[in-house]
């Protein structure tokens, strides 16, 4: 047997080989051929390489998954990032987030946009993990343009616990907002978590509330002048298959 490992999950491959029986010579150098071995019934490992492309263990069937798979499995998304968690430029559409109420009657959604350029030296830097959203785009401090409506803003990002035991679900995140956090919604009920400001990232932990199927998770932030921004990253750091 050889091991597939496939984005730091080892997946057990086995291929039997067997009725090779007869009818195959091999020819040495001096022209004489031997008969080749019978492998009838013989077992053999096949090692193989296989990309992200060729297998994924988000693709196996939670039920069939041990604890380990299943976290592996489970996808959330930070702010920013397209749908292999590689972060998005500036200007995209985040597919992850919808901006489901705005105080800008110009930029309503749900369209929320990774912002560049952003309000550097004030904001927290985008990483390699995660990129801040806005109404718009261009969210440099000063000259923001244009200046998104004073207000308050709701993006939401879901996820689907079909297949998963819901009571197991652990979430660390951390987050930031300009020019605050007011609060974080699970399934429409409020949790009551804030983010002072856009800089540091707030840490939070969400380990109670989810649902089977399908959960949202809201955050809202409260703008008193441009620039606009949502940041978000989020972990799973514990989950189970249904029993």
């Amino acid at each position: 047997m050889s091991s597939l490992n496939l984005r730091g999950v080892a997946l057990v491959l086995s291929i039997a080989i067997s009725g090779c029986k007869g009818g195959t010579t091999a020819v040495r150098p001096d022209g004489a051929a031997d008969a080749a071995p019978d492998l009838s019934g013989a077992t053999d490992a096949l090692a193989m390489e296989m990309g992200p492309a060729d297998l994924s263990v988000a693709d196996m069937n939670p039920a069939e998954m041990g604890p380990a798979d299943a976290l592996t499995a489970f996808r959330l998304f930070n702010t920013g990032v397209g749908a292999d968690g590689v972060l998005l430029a500036g200007g995209s559409v985040d597919p992850h987030y919808k901006l489901i109420q705005s105080a800008d009657t110009t930029f309503t959604g749900p369209d929320a946009i990774v912002a560049d350029p952003i309000a550097d030296g004030y904001w927290v830097a985008n990483s390699d993990t995660s990129k801040w959203i806005a109404p718009s785009a261009n969210q440099q401090y000063p000259g923001a343009s244009p200046c998104n409506a004073s207000g308050t803003y709701v993006y939401r990002t879901t996820f689907d616990l079909t297949g998963y035991n819901p009571t197991t679900l652990k979430i660390s995140g951390m987050w930031a907002a300009d020019n605050s956090g007011t609060d974080i919604r699970l399934n429409g009920a409020s949790l009551g978590i804030s983010a002072p400001g856009y800089a540091p990232l707030t840490a939070f932990t969400i380990d109670s509330g989810f649902v089977a199927g399908m959960n949202t998770l809201e955050f809202e932030i409260l703008d008193i002048g441009c620039p606009n921004g949502l940041r978000v990253e989020l972990t799973a750091s514990d989950v189970a298959p249904a029993p």
